[in-house]
């Protein structure tokens, strides 16, 4: 509770530890019998100091350079609920007594006596103090709050189109009273001014993070979702505000003194192999819904194959968060092939939109994969839907899907009968899913799909297939290696063509239980060579 107070009070985290370390000093020297109630002190004590801080402050904001914004704190820091970045930037047009009285009546709904005898001050006082507060933050509360899931959604997708140069895109984002502040307090080049204005906005970012250099990493801070974005070696932490339909305020903080304990936390460990996955797989998903059902370049890879603008800027996004995460990991990417070091033990496959073919036609049926192998075992991977939002994980151990935030186990079901046959390697003299199709046992056995994306191994491990069957070489497939990650992690039987070890022979056999990769394996083996 009194680190919450504080940080509320503050807005800084350094703030905060100061005035918590004089607390601890104060009740130390206390004399305990005249204490009747601990909290009660504690808190008179915290609020009376935060409350000198705030005073001093002020004198200290006059040379202060450009915007002043609140410090960004991780969210493991402090378990801290109902706070935003942009209530804590508001209540900086408070008093120190104002802002007092409004977080202890608004955050800890402290009644008026109580905050009269912590501030020493009367209750119609502090009644008064209340509503001159609430008047001044009426104008500007927001009047809706977006979930965390829609906030990282909207931080990915904003980034997306700006580091794309997609102007309309991005302005379409924006409200058209939209306002960026920056907090550099002249240690990096930064605007000292807002930015204000749809158009002014959207050029900004788009110049910025239209770099190719730039990279950007997920985190989540007590206030919510945000980005840090590393830009010619020069870090600074993305927040937005949005009232549901756009994009109304931008908060850039790139002072390194407010910087130091994210990115303490963050290059430390900023999130695990796994969150790194997920992050990556979800900025590809960001480029490619966006750019779903838009008119995109195609680029010929041969006479029956060819990738679009969407799978190259997807791609990119993907290789920016993993290089800026891991920098010394190997990579090799479907559309920009190998790059680090070969030798490298750490390698993370990339195949930025499995399904191109669809997503050019307008069928909403492709993926996003990322997967980790370590010395040649996949340890981590992820499987984005860009249409649905969900993100299909496993750490190599479990499996489960995030939606809307929330990470739920995935449940392998044979119920739905439903069989994904990829019917793209041909080989002489192999087997063709073309030729199971047109087996009679295995029409009246299972219901056949076609889908041409690799979301559908997914779906087997979640429940939604009861298999999935193809053909072809899959060891160290950027297509596949993500999605068989997930089966044989929620428990399916994944074999080759013949019933072997997973890459012992061609292609896979990936079920949702023993029951069905008996049945199919069944039917499989007369349409396999000798």
């Amino acid at each position: 509770m009194l680190a919450g107070l504080a940080y509320r009070m503050l807005g800084s985290w350094h703030d905060t530890e100061d005035v918590l370390q004089e607390a601890y000093v104060r009740w130390s020297a206390a004399d305990r019998s005249d204490v009747a109630e601990p909290r009660r002190y504690l808190t008179r004590v915290v609020t009376r100091l935060s409350v000198d801080v705030l005073r001093t402050r002020q004198a200290r904001r006059e040379s202060y350079i450009g915007e002043w914004l609140p410090e960004p704190v991780p969210a493991e820091a402090l378990d801290l609920e109902e706070v935003s970045m942009a209530l804590l930037h508001l209540m900086e047009r408070l008093t120190p007594p104002q802002r007092a009285v409004y977080v202890l009546r608004t955050a800890f709904t402290l009644p008026y006596d109580e905050i009269a005898e912590i501030l020493d001050r009367t209750a119609d006082d502090c009644r008064q103090l209340h509503r001159r507060a609430q008047h001044a933050l009426a104008d500007d509360r927001r009047r809706y709050e977006p979930t965390a899931a829609e906030q990282r959604r909207l931080l990915l997708d904003f980034v997306a189109a700006a580091r794309d140069g997609d102007l309309p895109r991005l302005e379409s984002m924006l409200r058209d009273d939209v306002i960026s502040w920056t907090d550099a307090n002249g240690r990096r080049r930064a605007a000292r001014k807002p930015v204000t204005g749809r158009e002014k906005v959207a050029a900004f970012f788009s110049h910025i993070y239209g770099r190719p250099d730039a990279t950007f990493t997920p985190v989540d801070l007590i206030t919510g979702p945000g980005l840090k974005v590393v830009v010619r070696g020069n870090y600074h932490l993305l927040t937005l505000d949005s009232d549901g339909t756009a994009i109304s305020a931008i908060r850039v903080m790139a002072n390194p003194e407010k910087l130091s304990t994210v990115c303490g936390v963050l290059d430390d460990g900023m999130s695990s192999d796994l969150e790194l996955a997920i992050a990556a797989a979800a900025a590809g998903a960001a480029v490619v819904r966006g750019k779903y059902g838009t008119v995109v370049a195609r680029h010929d890879k041969s006479a029956t194959d060819f990738a679009t603008d969407a799978d190259l800027a997807a791609e990119r996004a993907i290789l920016a968060l993993i290089q800026g995460g891991r920098p010394g990991d190997a990579i090799l990417g479907e559309e920009y092939g190998a790059s680090g070091d070969a030798e490298a033990s750490r390698r993370w496959l990339v195949d930025p939109l499995c399904g191109t073919l669809n997503f050019a036609a307008g069928t909403p049926l492709f993926s996003v994969n990322v997967a980790l192998q370590v010395d040649g075992r996949t340890s981590v991977a992820a499987v984005a839907d860009p249409v649905s939002g969900e993100i299909f994980w496993t750490d190599g151990e479990t499996a489960g899907v995030r939606r809307d935030g929330s990470d739920l186990p995935l449940a392998p079901s044979a119920d739905s009968l439903l069989v994904d046959v990829n019917l793209d390697p041909i080989t002489d003299g192999g087997f063709l899913g073309s030729r199971l199709l047109a087996d009679p046992a295995f029409r009246a056995a299972f219901g056949q799909r076609v889908l041409s994306t690799t979301l559908a191994v997914a779906w087997v491990a979640a429940g939604r297939r009861t298999a999935y069957v193809t053909d072809g070489n899959l060891r160290d497939s950027v297509h596949f290696t993500a999605g068989l990650a997930l089966c044989r992690a929620a428990g399916c039987v994944v074999s080759d063509l013949r019933g072997g070890p997973l890459h012992s022979g061609p292609g896979v056999i990936a079920a949702a239980d023993e029951k069905s990769h008996a049945i199919l394996l069944g039917l499989i083996t007369p349409h396999l060579p000798e």
